[in-house]
């Protein structure tokens, strides 16, 4: 049912309730003198009210939570046995038209009534847990009890026991078991009412305490007139009992809850309604209640009877009250003192907390400032600081001062940290940023750009002072680094660029630097070059060449020359090397001394490199194929493509796809691999064991020894021209 719907419905009840209500008074006071319509109608609105009521409860203990379900089950059964109860009584009333017998079939039912009533608010104080002021709730219960009890024993009780004097022990029973039952309900009632911690609405709280009290007035009344011979089938207060289960089974519409939360939704609403209305009616009723005796006993007289005592009785239970209240409120009043103590610590120790963590809060700030604007690794500012330090120079410096802008690259860092692991390849980056340091001093400003990149700025310098500094920085990180245990040669490659000359703003100085190091790159490293406007086209040209190396090998514009290797004894071939090219359909054929550091920079160079050793094997194979003298044809390969881990796989399976015999393939390396000797040994061997060749080239050109390749497995060994080219004047070079 939706709220639309649900609403709705709310307001038909609300209507049928008051038509039935006033339908019931009306019918008993216009058919006052009609015994039979007076009858016929008093039992017939006595049962359609109830029995209406029970549809509604019924229809709440379908539909209602789990927690809440059985509370409307027992109203629901209390129902059931009044109706009950009244269809015996209208069985000897109406059809058999005489007085029903007492005690009766109708009396267990009615007593059954009572028993699920008891069980119904027994229930419900389980469900609503504890209060929280338990003193006055006894209290103010007991006095209200000793109250009710008094005035039901005087006007009801007391007279019960003397007109069944000549009866039997059952008549008694059942006779006193009334009034006792409804001062049980009553009770129970009012355990309920003094609870301070409801779950329920305060609508549907107020409905079901109306309708229960209206019913309990309505049973004393009955048995008030019963017991002095004034009740007759169609008296007004017939009309209490239908109306007070109607009332009551009108707080099922009243009492909603959110799903899965118990009635949070009503727990603000509760608290105002009982500290505007409830909580101040709850602290009177027991002073109400005693002044109400107190005006009964005077109008009985002021002999000692059971008003009198019923009164002494509740006068005590009222001082006892307001003791035990003020000894309660005094422990309540030490216990605020040791909160308000506790609090004060608290208050203390959350304050200490929150400076330290104002503290850390701050350091935190001073820390993610710090490497906002710091390399993590070298401890060197980074390219943001770098920047702004710059622009701040630029705004500050005339055009008569120069500034210059130092863009450093390490040559081939990457292999260092493919032979070498990572972590050896970050010391060694510590390293350099100590030296760069230690070569700039307080001359200017570095920065690591990021990997293997450095930025340097100089204040009031020159062409001339930048290149001095650029050439004491290349000196110096050219000295061999000794790290766990391997001696590492690194150089580097710097390009300059000069404010005003090369540019008035920080991003073209910085990239004309950058082009200006790329110079030095393509010229063959470890040197520095100052920018001049010519590198433009440069800078255009090599672009253009990244963009179509990417795509050389798709389109097929690289090609392989073999050029023999003949032997000068025997004038004859005894091998052949393939070399590179590559065919442009712009520009023409272009060296690879000009396309392959740029496809190492690009990391194109692996792919490539796969295409020249799977070509070789073919051509060389078909060559044999034709009846060609069979011939082992050497093949370069990078540094960086070797170390690649699937390379031996990759020769391997190559081989398996040409269906070349491995003797006639030769693996040629260069020096540059021997940072790593140890991983490079295991590759080699592997190579060798499938019975490819191994060959080392440009041996003398770097920085390995005679004793670092003595540990290499090769095959041949190819000096350097550089190496020997004055061995026959150079005495040293002879020895």
């Amino acid at each position: 049912m939706n709220m639309h719907s649900y609403q709705s419905f709310k307001k038909i009840a609300i209507i049928i309730t008051s038509l039935h209500i006033l339908l019931n008074i009306s019918w008993l006071l216009i058919f006052k003198h009609n015994d039979w319509f007076l009858k016929v109608g008093s039992n017939i609105f006595s049962t359609t009210g109830p029995l209406i009521a029970t549809i509604w409860l019924y229809q709440k203990y379908k539909k209602e939570n789990v927690s809440f379900r059985k509370f409307w089950l027992f109203p629901c059964l209390a129902n059931i046995c009044y109706i009950l109860a009244m269809f015996c009584y209208m069985y000897y009333d109406l059809y058999l038209n005489i007085e029903p017998p007492f005690p009766g079939v109708a009396d267990i039912f009615w007593m059954l009534m009572i028993v699920f009533y008891l069980i119904m608010f027994s229930y419900f104080t389980l469900l609503n847990g504890k209060s929280s002021r338990m003193i006055q709730f006894i209290f103010d219960t007991l006095i209200v009890m000793v109250v009710a009890t008094t005035i039901s024993w005087e006007f009801l009780i007391k007279d019960i026991l003397s007109h069944s004097q000549d009866f039997g022990l059952l008549y008694k029973i059942v006779y006193v078991g009334y009034p006792i039952g409804d001062l049980g309900i009553l009770f129970g009632l009012l355990a309920v009412f003094n609870l301070s911690n409801l779950k329920i609405s305060s609508k549907a709280f107020s409905l079901m305490f109306i309708g229960m009290l209206s019913f309990l007035i309505g049973d004393s009344f009955y048995l008030y007139l019963v017991s002095n011979e004034l009740y007759y089938t169609g008296h007004l207060v017939d009309s209490v009992w239908p109306s007070g289960m109607l009332l009551f089974a009108l707080s099922a519409f009243n009492h909603t809850a959110e799903k899965g939360n118990l009635y949070e939704s009503n727990l603000s609403e509760i608290k105002h309604i009982r500290v505007r209305h409830l909580l101040s009616f709850r602290l009177w009723l027991p002073y109400i209640s005693v002044i109400a005796l107190t005006i009964i006993m005077f109008n009985k007289g002021t002999e000692f009877n059971s008003f009198v005592l019923g009164l002494l009785i509740s006068v005590l239970l009222i001082i006892l009250r307001q003791i035990l209240t003020l000894i309660e409120n005094e422990i309540l009043l030490e216990k605020s003192v040791i909160v308000n103590k506790d609090l004060e610590k608290q208050v203390q120790q959350r304050t200490q907390e929150l400076y330290q963590r104002n503290q850390q809060l701050k350091d935190t700030i001073k820390e993610v400032q710090y490497l906002a604007y710091h390399d993590t690794l070298t401890g060197l500012p980074n390219r943001r600081y770098f920047e702004i330090q710059l622009d701040e120079i630029l705004h500050q410096t005339n055009h008569e001062k120069k500034v210059a802008v130092l863009f450093l690259d390490l040559d081939r860092f990457k292999l260092i940290n493919d032979t070498l692991s990572h972590s050896i390849g970050d010391i060694l980056l510590k390293l350099v940023a100590k030296r760069l340091k230690d070569s700039i001093e307080e001359d200017g400003i570095i920065c690591r750009q990021g990997g293997d990149e450095f930025l340097i700025l100089l204040r009031n310098t020159s062409h001339i002072k930048a290149s001095a500094v650029a050439k004491k920085i290349i000196e110096s990180l050219s000295n061999v680094y000794k790290i766990e245990g391997h001696e590492i040669f690194i150089t580097c490659s710097v390009g300059i660029s000069i404010y005003p000359d090369h540019g008035k703003d920080l991003d073209y100085l910085i990239k004309r630097a950058d082009a200006a190091m790329y110079l030095v790159k393509d010229n063959g490293k470890n040197s520095h070059q100052v920018f001049t406007h010519d590198l433009d086209e440069m800078i255009t040209r090599r672009l253009n060449l990244e963009n179509g190396l990417r795509t050389a090998v798709e389109r097929k514009e690289l090609l392989l020359y073999f050029q023999p290797k003949v032997d000068l004894k025997t004038k004859g071939i005894v091998g052949m090397e393939a070399l590179l090219r590559w065919q442009h359909p712009e520009i023409g054929f272009i060296s690879p001394t000009t396309f392959i550091s740029i496809a190492e920079e690009t990391g194109v160079i692996n792919q490539i490199g796969a295409w020249v050793i799977e070509e070789a094997c073919r051509l060389n194979k078909e060559m044999q194929m034709e009846g060609l003298q069979p011939l082992c044809v050497s093949v370069n390969v990078s540094a960086l493509q070797f170390l690649q881990p699937d390379f031996y796989d990759q020769v391997k399976q190559t081989l398996t796809l040409t269906q070349l015999d491995p003797q006639y393939l030769e693996i040629e390396i260069t020096e540059s691999i021997m940072q790593n000797s140890q991983n490079v040994s295991t590759v080699l061997l592997k190579l060798r064991k499938l019975g490819i060749r191994v060959s080392l080239d440009d041996f003398g050109s770097g920085f390995s020894s005679l004793n670092q390749i003595k540990h290499i497995p090769l095959d041949i060994l190819k000096i350097d021209k550089a190496f020997i080219d004055d061995i026959v004047i150079n005495p040293k070079d002879q020895a």
